[in-house]
């Protein structure tokens, strides 16, 4: 059987691997929703924030940053839901938390990360 180069024409490699999962075969739970993603996912930062925030709901910024060695959570976050998880109906969420007490006493907004199935996927 021949085989077909799928490669573009200007040599670059597509950012994330095609996934053969399409909406109507996900499963109803989030927790075999979060299977079939870690089996996507590339980087190592992104297989440690992962599970993390499942794990943590409502994990801080500052937490996740310093559990899973990432240096711009908000930044993996982004690719994360802007690359994979968005195609298994799943969403990592982040809302400012106001009031936090940082270590120098003074009050700032961190924000708190969930991972959130999204409705209708």
């Amino acid at each position: 059987m021949e085989q077909k180069n799928t490669a573009p024409e200007d040599g670059m490699q597509p950012q994330c691997k095609p996934t053969t999962t399409n909406r109507q075969e996900l499963p109803e739970s989030a927790g075999e929703r979060l299977q079939l993603v870690l089996a996507e996912i590339l980087t190592p930062q992104q297989r440690r924030l992962l599970p993390y925030v499942s794990a943590r709901p409502g994990a801080f910024t500052h937490e996740i940053a310093r559990d899973c060695g990432i240096g711009n959570v908000p930044c993996r976050v982004s690719e994360l839901n802007r690359r994979i998880l968005h195609r298994f109906g799943l969403y990592l969420d982040g809302h400012p938390e106001p009031g936090h007490v940082n270590r120098f006493g003074a009050r700032c907004s961190e924000h708190r990360w969930h991972l959130v199935a999204v409705a209708g996927a």
